[in-house]
């Protein structure tokens, strides 16, 4: 019910990704069939994909454990690409099904260490008292990727005019203790950062019965609530860009701001090589300023249309500094990152035609092939059209850089 789909296990080639989708939490899990408990693990199955079970010993039964249980062998999905490593003398959290005992990367599993606020929220649960919120406030570094926690946010929960609220650890962690079942807007704050709405405002990954349609189906929360049932526990992580801006102006040839322009800021990955897609954009104004924001710390790639392979403006590519990066400290600001761009171009239209037939009906005259023999029209908005490809055609001149793309007859 709550685990759609636990794991495409791949034998063949370690190589690509598990691929899973669990709407679980260690929360959810209480109170149903799992076996849940504290363990110590005394032998473990190995480095990178693995090559067997582990061996735990077991400190504290959380729930469904067999009575006088102290040991305990798990199987970790090894030599899979949804092998979970579970390290020598690490403590765990293990949330498993029995009587065969195992854990994936797709399980609910968890190390204890720096998620003992999930324990404890776990235990307050199964003393049936007052619903939690925990979770751990994380720093925004990249369209997927989260970094380590972010200290003194503060969190708010609000009600009408009920109000809870934590602040966040050193590690980022916060707890929310003593809420009444409700609906709540979920707010955080803290100078220097601005929250990451679209992580914040993700799915929650609740599943619940629909009576009516006698199926299950995900809770619909609208974007920034959260739902905090009686007598439980709820896990949720929150995310914040650090507040770091890059600005500057965009001109045109003859030096005027140009306004409505797109700019675009790029990162670069590990290796030194910039990122296809852009961060982060920012639109120019009416005397042509922009602000990309907000962005973390790094560098940056600053441009006009320079995303590669994706021709979205009307100007030609142009970037900051012929491609020098631009630095950015945490939570600076950079001013001054100006840019130029030439004239716009003019959008056209193109069309495939088959010579000697009115549609394209492509190789050996089937439709939906393409024709080595098809001709390339190009329409401007003026209505004048340039041709190329064997039936080499044109009105007019089509130049680019003052080179001739085609010169001839008209096409018919």
């Amino acid at each position: 019910m709550r685990q759609l789909l636990t794991a495409l296990l791949v034998t063949i080639s370690p190589a690509l990704a598990c691929s899973c989708l669990n709407t679980s939490t260690p929360c959810s899990v209480l109170g149903g069939s799992s076996v849940i408990f504290v363990a110590d693990v005394i032998a473990e199955s190995g480095e990178r994909w693995g090559d067997g079970s582990v061996k735990v010993a077991i400190v504290e039964p959380i729930q469904n454990v067999p009575e006088g249980l102290k040991e305990a062998t798990i199987a970790t999905m090894a030599r899979t690409s949804c092998y979970r490593r579970l390290q020598l003398g690490e403590r765990y959290v293990i949330i498993t099904q029995g009587p065969a005992y195992s854990v994936s990367s797709c399980n609910e599993s968890f190390r204890l260490k720096g998620n003992e606020h999930i324990l404890d929220a776990m235990r307050n649960q199964l003393r049936g008292a007052a619903p939690r919120l925990v979770g751990t406030i994380r720093k925004s570094s990249g369209l997927y990727a989260r970094d380590g926690g972010i200290a003194n946010v503060r969190v708010e929960l609000r009600n009408g005019e009920s109000r809870y609220s934590g602040t966040s650890d050193g590690e980022g962690r916060y707890v929310i203790s003593g809420l009444q079942a409700a609906r709540y807007t979920v707010h955080i704050s803290k100078s220097g950062y601005v929250p990451d709405e679209e992580y914040n405002h993700r799915w929650s990954g609740r599943m619940a019965l629909n009576r009516e349609m006698n199926r299950v189906e995900p809770v619909k929360d609208a974007p920034g609530e959260i739902e905090i049932l009686g007598r439980s526990c709820q896990i949720r992580d929150l995310a914040m860009w650090p507040a770091g801006r890059i600005r500057g102006t965009l001109r045109g040839v003859d030096g005027r701001p140009i306004a409505g322009v797109n700019v675009q800021a790029f990162g670069f990955d590990e290796r030194g090589e910039r990122q296809s897609s852009p961060l982060k954009t920012g639109v120019t104004d009416s005397k042509g300023r922009y602000s990309i924001e907000p962005l973390p710390s790094g560098r940056y790639l600053v441009g006009v249309n320079a995303q590669p392979y994706h021709d979205e403006s009307p100007y030609r590519p142009s970037v900051y500094s012929d491609g020098q990066p631009v630095y950015l400290g945490e939570t600076a600001t950079v001013d001054d990152i100006d840019l130029a761009v030439g004239s716009p171009r003019t959008p056209v239209k193109s069309e495939s035609r088959h010579p000697g037939r009115e549609a394209a009906p492509g190789r050996d005259g089937q439709a939906g092939h393409p024709s080595g023999r098809s001709a390339l029209v190009l329409a401007g908005e003026n209505g004048c059209q340039w041709g190329t490809g064997r039936t080499g055609v044109c009105r007019g001149e089509l130049r680019r850089e003052g080179i001739p793309l085609c010169v001839g007859a008209q096409l018919s």
